[in-house]
């Protein structure tokens, strides 16, 4: 009976102590430090739990961000000398020789806004730009810190994509702000560069003679990119053709007559601009 008894204290005093040992460690807080700047003092403290204190800290491996050093009590402290995430290995032990081991990360974030190319957009043309954060980890949360944008434009601020259909053309320039859960993080600036909508600008073409080299160019204004060329309805004299590139009449006409035709451009974003022209070939 003696030795049951022993048996059952034994087990009790295990269910105690196992829970408590396999419970030292960091804690929460530990494994989430602020964010920082560059160029400014920075100072956070690794803390652990249970165990027997005190409590001794270490880098296994990895690395601070530099300009930042570590006590063996835990003190992280420093001036930050450059933007970007650092992770290290965090060693902690204690009296009773305990030791436990987690993953941690230091982002610095730079005073000085990072430039960010977007694309170029077009009135009336659906438009999205994507930003990238340069540091830090998500979920991330963007804002308008300068600027404005242009109507029929808008930036979700937690998937940090700009998205719309813009109404007005111009150059916008904007500055964002950046934070995670752990603070602020590099802003970043930007130029939204609108243009105004392709419209084939041309209304009159010269006309042509029957047997002499002819030339005349169609042109557009606003769009985006390379535009192509080509007749949509009707047909151009026979002797004559439109170069799907400049978009220039090229060629020598065979017949005199009246030829009507409509002419249809189409810019890289997908714009499209037609006109109708009507063309007397002379004799």
């Amino acid at each position: 009976m003696r030795f049951l008894q022993l048996f059952c204290l034994a087990v009790v005093l295990a269910a105690g102590i196992v829970p408590s040992a396999a419970a030292f460690g960091f804690t929460d807080e530990s494994l989430l430090p602020p964010n920082g700047l560059v160029g400014h003092s920075y100072s956070f403290k690794l803390n652990a739990r249970n165990g027997c204190p005190p409590y001794m800290f270490l880098i296994d491996s990895g690395n601070l961000p530099p300009g930042l050093s570590m006590a063996p009590s835990g003190q992280i402290s420093g001036t930050a000398a450059a933007a970007g995430t650092w992770s290290f290995w965090g060693d902690v032990t204690n009296v009773c020789h305990d030791h436990s081991e987690r993953l941690i990360s230091i982002t610095i974030a730079d005073t000085k806004p990072v430039r960010v190319p977007v694309p170029l957009g077009e009135v009336g043309r659906p438009f999205s730009a994507p930003i990238t954060p340069t540091e830090g980890t998500a979920p991330y949360r963007w804002s308008v810190a300068s600027g404005t944008l242009p109507a029929g434009l808008a930036i979700d601020s937690v998937q940090g994509t700009i998205t719309g259909v813009p109404a007005t053309a111009g150059r916008f320039p904007l500055g964002f702000a950046v934070s995670n859960d752990r603070g602020g993080l590099t802003p970043q600036a930007l130029t939204v560069e609108v243009a105004s909508r392709l419209a084939i600008a041309t209304t009159k073409l010269a006309r042509p003679i029957v047997g002499r080299a002819y030339a005349a160019k169609v042109t557009v204004r606003g769009g985006v990119g390379a535009v192509t060329w080509r007749v949509v309805r009707g047909a151009l004299p026979r002797g004559i053709r439109i170069d799907r590139r400049s978009g220039a009449l090229l060629g020598t006409a065979r017949h005199a007559g009246t030829f009507r035709f409509t002419v249809a451009a189409r810019d890289t974003l997908g714009a499209a601009s037609t006109r109708t022209f009507i063309l007397v070939v002379h004799a």
